[in-house]
């Protein structure tokens, strides 16, 4: 169990760093020559705003739970239920899929870096945006039978 909530409070972390790099510097991490291109500032603001949300989402989804259980951080292991588990792993599934609908071309940009002839074709970009589609209706499902 602590291992889920470190993995889910680093995520929360990576996110956030991720909105800061793009709002200070326009661009995505992992940077390379595709995706280092500057976005306009509406579109930076738009992206940034999806990694600070996300990241608060997970947060306060920890700390709710932790607040909920009136438990210390050594305890969040002992007391939290396979339930909480589940729901972090949903929504992290959930992030995943909006990621590859909103932005294909950054899910293949760390296949592009072994594979550098690999182009954005609309059929490589619909097949990563149908995946994601997926990974949210995977997601949605779960978390639809875990709290509803």
């Amino acid at each position: 169990m602590g291992r889920v909530l470190l993995g889910a409070f680093l995520t929360a972390v990576f996110l956030a760093t991720q909105g800061v790099h793009i709002l200070v510097r326009g661009a995505f991490l992992p940077a390379s020559p595709r995706l280092g291109a500057r976005l306009a500032p509406r579109r930076r603001a738009f992206y940034a705003a999806f990694h600070f949300v996300s990241a608060i989402a997970i947060l306060a989804l920890l700390i709710e739970t932790a607040i909920k259980h009136h438990v210390t951080l050594r305890l969040v292991g002992e007391r939290l239920g396979p339930v909480y588990q589940l729901v972090l792993v949903a929504l992290s599934i959930v992030a995943v899929g909006i990621w590859c609908i909103i932005r294909p071309s950054g899910m293949i940009g760390w296949i592009r870096h072994d594979h550098p002839d690999l182009e954005d074709t609309p059929g490589i970009l619909l097949t990563i945006r149908f995946i994601g589609a997926g990974f949210c209706a995977f997601g949605g499902v779960l978390l639809f039978r875990l709290v509803g």
